[in-house]
């Protein structure tokens, strides 16, 4: 819910926690010419829609983080998206580090230590079969089988 005078802004150095309302006023006292020639509840409302935005941008970072995992082995996490793109790949995981392996062929993007990423393309062919099966569960939005950890 936003206050009556508005949203609370910063014009930037001290003075925090003033309202649209006075921050307008304030500037409109001393020949401020503003950037933007918009009346105070059309601001308002662009503040809305920001603040609406981001929380909808929010909702979808914590979506794209918690994809399903499937394995996790050796400080790597393996995970699969629903519904995502051809052809057939998963997703790993190892600290800062992501890649896409593809099941099949094991065509990988992105970066990833040397080592790590022969445990992932080791736990690959191991596993290929239970990939592809994950693979046609994810696309009819199933939940996901977990597969072995590579020892």
């Amino acid at each position: 819910m936003l206050p009556p005078n508005g949203p609370e802004l910063s014009c930037g150095n001290v003075c925090l926690g003033h309202s649209l309302h006075e921050l307008v006023s304030r500037y409109a006292n001393v020949g401020y010419a503003p950037r933007y020639t918009v009346s105070l509840p059309a601001r308002q409302s662009l503040w809305r829609e920001r603040l609406v935005r981001r929380l909808r941008m929010q909702k979808n970072c914590v979506k794209i983080h918690s994809m399903p995992e499937i394995s996790r082995f050796l400080g790597i996490i393996i995970a699969m998206f629903y519904n995502e793109h051809s052809p057939p790949h998963f997703h790993a995981k190892y600290g800062d580090f992501d890649v896409t392996v593809t099941i099949e062929h094991g065509v990988v993007s992105g970066e990833f230590p040397k080592r790590a990423l022969a445990h992932v393309l080791e736990w690959l062919q191991l596993h290929k079969s239970e990939l592809l099966k994950n693979w046609e569960l994810a696309k009819l939005r199933k939940p996901l089988n977990k597969i072995d950890p590579l020892e």
